[in-house]
């Protein structure tokens, strides 16, 4: 019974969730996946392809906290400093990816 309770809770370390914040101003959606050390990642879309698998290789590792922000004139680092303090995540332990430029600041 024992190693049917450690699967179960190991499975849900890893399961994804889906969440909103307000951040900078601004109502973000976020992808929360993995266990470990926390990495923000800042992507154009959380469901390529691309950052899905990115998401599958860090979640083994860290717990990874996925937005593309839609910012609208906003500052990228504003926005990223309230993200980190609505997720309650310690400044020291957040490694930021910026995967695209270009589309986090559409308009």
């Amino acid at each position: 019974m024992s190693s049917l309770i450690d699967i179960d809770t190991a499975t849900r370390a890893v399961a994804s969730a889906r969440a909103v914040v307000c951040a900078g101003g601004s109502e973000t959606a976020y992808v929360r996946v993995g266990r470990g050390d926390p990495i923000v990642l800042v992507v154009d879309d959380v469901d390529a392809v691309s950052t899905q698998g990115l998401l599958e290789t860090l979640s083994a590792r860290y717990v990874v906290f996925a937005a593309a922000p839609r910012l609208r004139g906003e500052d990228l680092t504003r926005w990223l400093a309230g993200f980190i303090e609505a997720l309650g995540v310690n400044e020291g332990n957040v490694m930021v990816l910026v995967a695209t430029t270009e589309g986090v600041a559409r308009d």
